[in-house]
């Protein structure tokens, strides 16, 4: 490890810090759990180790079962964040109960799911920092209780024809919880960004982590459509999200930052030929549609299947986000990248694979 070269030539190890962690697991059925701790070993010259963090343990647990109709889910979550020389620790204890049913009245798909979020936080140090974690009086806890209700509505149409078939999909979401919360409280250590995107456009808390929610009255509302002919495939999907107050607890280029209705999302998926398929990514400004982030993907898949070379897939993508606007009004262009990625197998048990930037 004090050897960087040997790292470098015999382990192809290039990071300015190694990671060690250790994990047990647990699973029956639809219950399952985790327990991993982490360790973190800078490498660099002249490390900075004031906020480097020990991880002692990390845990998660979830359970759920079924009564008639009824299903019930709880989640648990607790965290043990160490650093040194008197910097922050964080203790947290993180849950969540849920009561969900689902049913189908005349082809309408309703689902209602009540929620109960209750978190404890402590945080403490041997000193007062002004890090980017804030002052801390020595120690702080903070309780967070959060009830929410939450109902989806769907409605399938389907158009049939010789040669294809339509499916068309509206989907609304609405959720009631609290408009107040105490994510401003909150040392944020794990919840650092919150980007609106196809992915999680109908998820009731958008948020990677625990220490940051959700909150307030919302609904996510859009369309999506399949059209399907033989075996080739198309799909599109355009998504808004309304908020019945604005907030700032968002960052500026998630598409959600103190507004009322959001940028708008979505997704166009074609796939024409069997060799050939293309994925269009988009977020476009709610006011004046002016393009906040598109993505382009294309993939090209060769079947050769002879004795030499047995497939070639070629995959292009293009990444563009424009104009972000800060808080002080300014607006700034902030990525263009092209991807570029090669991967052709030989002899059924070689591939060879390339890519660049």
């Amino acid at each position: 490890v004090s050897d960087r070269s040997y790292l470098h030539n015999y382990w192809d190890i290039n990071e300015n810090y190694l990671t060690s962690d250790a994990t047990l697991t647990y699973q029956n059925d639809r219950d399952y759990g985790t327990l991993s701790s982490f360790y973190f070993q800078d490498l660099r010259t002249n490390p900075d180790n004031l906020y480097n963090p020990s991880i002692i343990p990390i845990g998660d647990y979830h359970k759920e079962f079924f009564h008639g109709e009824n299903k019930f889910v709880s989640n648990a979550n607790f965290i043990n964040i160490l650093r040194k020389n008197g910097q922050l620790n964080t203790k947290r204890l993180s849950t969540k109960f849920n009561w969900e049913k689902e049913t189908n009245v005349n082809n309408h798909r309703l689902g209602f799911f009540q929620k109960l979020k209750a978190s404890i936080f402590n945080f403490s140090n041997k000193a007062p920092t002004t890090s980017q974690y804030m002052q801390l009086a020595h120690r702080k806890e903070i309780n967070v209780v959060t009830p929410e209700s939450e109902m989806n509505w769907s409605y399938s149409l389907v158009a049939l024809y010789d040669s294809h078939t339509l499916y068309v999909n509206p989907i609304v979401n609405i959720i009631a919880s609290p408009n107040s919360s105490k994510n401003n409280k909150i040392i944020n250590e794990d919840s650092k960004s919150l980007e609106l995107t196809d992915t999680n456009l109908f998820s009731d808390d958008r948020y990677a982590g625990y220490n940051q929610i959700e909150h307030g009255n919302r609904s996510n509302y859009g369309i999506n459509a399949d059209l399907l002919m033989d075996k080739y495939h198309y799909n599109f999907l355009f998504v808004q999200v309304y908020r019945q107050r604005k907030t700032k607890d968002y960052s500026i280029n998630s598409g959600l930052y103190n507004k009322h209705f959001s940028d708008y999302v979505g997704h166009v998926s074609v796939k024409p030929t069997t060799w050939l398929s293309t994925f269009y990514r988009f977020r476009f400004d709610q006011k004046r549609m002016h393009s906040r982030k598109q993505e382009l993907d294309n993939q090209l898949f060769f079947n050769l299947n002879n004795d030499i070379i047995n497939s070639i897939t070629l995959v292009n993508k293009i990444s563009k986000i424009n104009y972000i606007k800060t808080k002080d009004n300014n607006f700034i262009d902030l990525d263009k990248v092209i991807t570029l990625e090669t991967n052709i197998r030989l002899f059924k048990e070689w591939f060879i694979e390339g890519s660049a930037a």
